[in-house]
């Protein structure tokens, strides 16, 4: 039987997939040598946010081989206001203040200008005060510089030695053991350091 070769197709051996046969435009069985093509693909990992995200593969890539979404340790419910949902997780934390989610204070601080600043601290603890001072007596002028339990004051000669101070908070809330007659304060106030 005769037949036609310009009926028959014009593929060529490197035009059909390896491995499968056709028919050449000579009418001879033959099997072709083209390689299956395979995509270039890119593994992403992306890290949860506020947004809603869209991962795409970037370019010169034909896809996505796999994303993954980065976990946190920290991401359990005791860390998560009450009430609150993120990522699937409801909140149990009920507290207030504090680092560490506790509602014990820490460390407190106040900044004073004035020796009768009324201070109310939450907590108790050894009272600390840091900062500056001055007393003015007739033409002279003595700076203290306050280190925490302690200050040192200005000397006209030699280097001023440090005086131990015990810092409290009196009956009516205001700051009491500094130097008597200061005329000026800018001081840091602290319980708990």
């Amino acid at each position: 039987m005769y037949c036609d070769g310009e009926k028959l197709g014009d593929a060529t051996a490197a035009d059909v997939a390896e491995g499968k046969t056709f028919t050449s435009y000579a009418g001879l069985k033959v099997t072709g040598t083209a390689k299956a093509s395979v995509p270039t693909l890119q593994a992403k990992t992306v890290t949860p946010s506020a947004a809603e995200q869209t991962v795409t593969p970037d370019s010169g890539y034909d896809g996505l081989s796999s994303v993954t979404v980065e976990g946190d340790a920290n991401l359990v419910p005791g860390n998560i206001k009450s009430g609150v949902s993120i990522f699937g997780v409801v909140g149990s934390f009920e507290g207030s203040g504090g680092s560490g989610g506790s509602s014990d204070n820490n460390c407190e601080a106040y900044h004073i200008t004035s020796a009768s600043a009324v201070l109310s601290f939450k907590g108790t603890g050894t009272v600390k005060v840091w900062g500056y001072g001055s007393k003015k007596s007739n033409y002279t002028t003595t700076v203290y510089a306050f280190v925490g339990d302690g200050y040192y004051a200005g000397s006209s000669y030699g280097t001023p030695s440090k005086t131990s101070a015990t810092f409290s908070i009196a009956s009516d809330g205001t700051l009491s053991g500094l130097p008597s007659g200061l005329s000026a304060i800018d001081l840091l106030v602290t319980v708990g350091v």
